[in-house]
Formats: C-alpha cells, structure tokens, sequence
C-alpha cells in the first residue's frame, strides 16, 4: 500500500468493536461518515452515529489534523477535535485495501475480558 491509494474521499461502511469474543456495531447499523487524505499531508475524518437509535452522548465526531504512513501503518496527528482531551494526541492505524474497501484498526489491547480493538471500513463514496 501507498499514500496514493489513500487519497481522496471514503463513506464510512462500518465501525466494528471487538471485545474478547463479542463484537458490535459501536455506532449503530447504519452509520454514516466521511473520511479525506489531502496530498499535501491533511486528513479528516467524519463519524455520525446512526440517528435511527437512542443515543447518550454526541451523534456526531469529526477530528483532523495531519497525517503520515509507513508501511500499512498510519498516524493521525490530531489537532482538531470535537472532543477537546484529544486534540494533540497521535492516533495510530494499521490499514489493509480489501477489494474497494480501505480497513483501519487499532492496535489489540489485551484485557480480563480478551483482546480489544476497533476496525472501521470505508468504501470510495
């Protein structure tokens, strides 16, 4: 994978939690999003949850910032974000193309309850 396969505009497909043996969908079934990669090195990244659900919390998250890669590894150097606590902090993803879909994951972090991680697919809009 390379940069150039990144650029431009995703839709969100899916937002996945994974928690030991449980997944689900952390956003609802039908979530929608947008996700951009500029050239010049500028990324972000729009989450609506699905409005069909009750919510507590934000239905809406949207953070930007800079980005870089090496190998299938991202960084997402965040300074904006709607949730203050974040902004300065980098996020890491790993990414895979599978077919026309572009797959991010967080690392697994290992628990009581098993490995966590979260994989959020995007599809060319």
């Amino acid at each position: 994978m390379t940069p150039s396969d990144l650029m431009g505009a995703w839709a969100l497909v899916s937002f996945v939690r994974h928690r030991g043996e449980k997944s689900d969908n952390a956003l609802g079934p039908k979530p929608t999003g947008l996700l951009l990669y500029t050239p010049d090195g500028f990324m972000a990244a729009y989450l609506h949850k699905d409005p069909a659900l009750e919510w507590e919390g934000p239905l809406l998250s949207t953070y930007s910032g800079r980005w870089t890669m090496e190998g299938n590894t991202l960084q997402h150097a965040i300074l904006f974000n709607t949730e203050v606590d974040r902004v300065g902090q980098v996020q890491v993803r790993h990414a895979q193309i599978e077919g026309d879909r572009l797959v991010l994951s967080t690392d697994k972090k290992e628990s009581a309850k098993g490995a966590q991680w979260l994989e959020i697919s995007w599809k060319r809009p």
